[in-house]
């Protein structure tokens, strides 16, 4: 047993290291994905009924708030800890990378339902800085149950 937990610990460690090491490689992708953010939940914003605005990388929300969206409200980092949980748990096959597409997807979408749910609450009485703490430190960690629980439903039922 004391094997097993010294396994899960360096998988652990391998994980983190292997993220925060794509990440720093990577980074300069994120300027790639800010604008499609930023035009994403501009356009699920106006479905809402809000008139919203694009500005470089800025919304604004007439009578509201201006958010703007910089890298780090890109799905990337999120990205890549799935990236690492592939490569680390994963058999290296042609269902990861396709796990991993729609992993990708799947994160730019929670991400823009994390900028609309901060706009959500800033227009209900939340400060701007409390509802991007309270979205992002819930929805982010918590998308990642269903995403893991399908890629382990996905690698046992898809020949």
């Amino acid at each position: 047993m004391e094997a097993h937990k010294k396994l899960i610990i360096l998988r652990l460690f391998l994980l983190l290291g292997l993220t925060f090491g794509m990440y720093v490689l990577f980074r300069p992708i994120e300027q790639f994905l800010v604008r499609p953010v930023a035009e994403v939940s501009a356009l699920v914003l106006s479905l809402l009924g809000y008139t919203v605005e694009v500005i470089n990388t800025t919304l604004i929300i007439k009578n509201i708030v201006n958010i703007e969206i910089i890298g780090a409200c890109t799905p990337l980092l999120p990205f890549l800890l799935l990236v690492s949980y592939v490569l680390i748990f994963g058999e290296g096959d042609v269902k990861d990378a396709l796990f991993l597409c729609m992993g990708f997807v799947f994160l730019f979408i929670v991400d823009v339902f994390r900028i609309v749910g901060i706009v959500v609450l800033a227009t209900n009485g939340i400060s701007v800085d409390s509802a991007h703490q309270i979205v992002s430190y819930l929805l982010i960690p918590l998308a990642y149950v269903p995403l893991l629980w399908v890629y382990n439903q996905f690698k046992k039922n898809v020949p």
